[in-house]
């Protein structure tokens, strides 16, 4: 991206002489592969940190990475030195996560106390290019990568805390998008309006929906299978009914991962019938969107390339450290900006000496935001994309490591075959077992994991998440996204299960 050249100061100097202009030229440094500087440029930096009785200074040469600074300004090195504080932290995951917490993602960091003062050290507000061009032209770089990976070769994006933020991000888009005047005129400007999900969606969709003045009737909830995948043919009959009854349908927010369950929504059928009713598609792929850095898993989000907008948190699957959730759109004509954007003079000016399409502050709701794309970029950067893939696979393969194992066990029983890392199974006790068709079975049986839960809990051995579904009875759902985690570990889970319970 060219710095603007009408300016009198670098109009007045002569071509014989060396440009004075400080300002490195954007993104340098900061890509990713094929992005590398070349040799004479690297700066390879240590920093004051320890990580377990070793220097920074020693651990640095270590990594797989080689990092280039060019001649940045006093702002651009202070928040190049808060990219090295993280740098141990990234190199070396297992260290940070504890290998007995399977309840939800991401699992708690357990973070050395030598890197306390490093994680307090505030980071600059993102709203303008001048107070934090390192991580503008990063979070640039990030999105430009994530994009990628849906499908996209252009189109926009931001970082959001969190991924129900991005849901809401995109119901408020896709509203803009057909009613721009509702900016101005709010409500009033608009008809009755109905957006569609599964029975399966995150609750946040709903949320978003009464926050944004829609109100939770405006949700039609569209049918699932018994695997938990929207089933386009009620879509396209829920999107009739809400046109029959004076409401007017614009968008549809399909699930890439369910929160329980795990399933994928068939994203091919659900774009049809979005492009014959003109309706804006948002796939929800907070949690399965880094199944797309797979090549072999990733046919899961078949499809994923044909939406509008796409939520994705690598603070999940990828244990990227919480908050890192992006919302990537495939829109290329500013409509973030022109539906978030107020102008602020004081922050905005359009006649600063550099291309202010760098301010990318008037995009988002927020205002001071944190630089969330520098964990995901650090990450990137320490363990490469090949590395990213096996996370994601490795995550794949225990799943059914321990699918498998649990098939061989006595009083163990899946909820269903997973095809994601959700396990959902129910621990059937002693006193239960044989007895499934009493009419009490399922009453008893859904206590279980309750008391199962207490009991782990208060020794302190591990932590599984539970819920009941739909008609079935409380069941564990353990999930399998702690890089930590090995065999040994879901050996244990199973043995700590058997051994709870044996009394019951």
């Amino acid at each position: 991206m060219p710095w603007p050249g009408a300016l009198s100061q670098r109009a007045s100097t002569p071509a014989s002489e060396p440009s004075q202009d400080p300002r490195p030229p954007p993104h340098k440094g900061f890509g990713f592969a094929g992005d590398r500087p070349q040799e004479q440029d690297r700066r390879m930096v240590s920093a004051p940190v320890s990580f377990r009785g070793i220097s920074a200074g020693r651990v640095f040469p270590l990594l797989p990475i080689r990092v280039s600074f060019p001649k940045l300004s006093l702002v651009s090195r202070l928040q190049c030195f808060l990219i090295l504080s993280f740098l141990v932290l990234c190199h070396q995951p297992s260290c940070l996560f504890s290998p007995s917490f399977h309840s939800h993602s991401p699992p708690p960091l357990r973070v050395p106390p030598s890197l306390f003062p490093t994680l307090i050290i505030p980071s600059p507000g993102r709203y303008t290019y001048e107070i934090a061009p390192v991580f503008v032209l990063m979070e640039e770089e990030v999105l430009k990568k994530l994009r990628a990976l849906v499908g996209w070769s252009s189109g926009d994006g931001v970082f959001c805390p969190g991924g129900s933020i991005s849901n809401m991000y995109a119901v408020n888009l896709a509203r803009y998008q057909r009613y721009p005047d509702c900016k101005q005129r709010g409500l009033r400007a608009l008809p009755p309006l109905a957006l569609f999900t599964s029975k399966e969606c995150h609750y946040s969709i709903k949320k978003g929906a009464a926050f944004l003045g829609l109100g939770t009737d405006s949700v039609r909830v569209v049918k699932a299978d018994e695997r938990g995948k929207m089933i386009p043919e009620d879509l396209e009959r829920q999107i009739s009914l809400a046109k029959a009854e004076g409401a007017v349908p614009f968008l549809v927010s399909a699930t890439s991962g369910t929160t329980v369950l795990g399933a994928f929504d068939p994203l091919e059928a659900i774009a049809d019938v979005c492009q014959h009713h003109g309706l804006w598609l948002h796939v929800d792929a907070a949690w399965g969107g880094s199944v797309l850095l797979s090549q072999t898993h990733r046919h899961l989000l078949a499809g994923i390339q044909r939406a509008d907008s796409v939520a994705w948190n690598p603070h999940k699957l990828l244990s990227t450290g919480l908050q890192c959730s992006a919302l990537l759109l495939r829109d290329t004509s500013n409509l973030l900006k022109r539906c978030h954007g107020s102008q602020a003079s004081y922050l905005f000016q359009q006649d600063k000496f550099y291309d202010v399409a760098l301010d990318t502050g008037d995009k988002v709701v927020q205002c001071g935001r944190r630089v969330d794309c520098l964990k995901l970029w650090l990450m990137w950067k320490a363990q490469g994309e090949q590395g990213l893939q096996r996370r994601v696979d490795q995550a794949f393969a225990l799943a059914r490591y321990l699918v498998e194992e649990l098939k061989k066990r006595e009083g163990f029983e899946l909820v269903m075959e997973p095809e994601f890392v959700n396990v959902c199974f129910w621990f059937v006790p002693p006193s239960l077992r044989g007895k499934k068709g009493s009419p009490d079975y399922s009453e008893r049986l859904s206590k279980v994991a309750p008391i199962l839960k207490e009991r782990m809990v208060r020794k302190g051995s591990m932590m599984i998440g539970y819920q009941p579904h739909g008609t079935r009875s409380n069941f564990f759902r353990m999930v399998v996204a702690n890089p930590a985690l090995t065999r040994a570990d879901m050996d244990f889970l199973l043995n700590e299960l058997e051994r709870l319970g044996q009394d019951l």
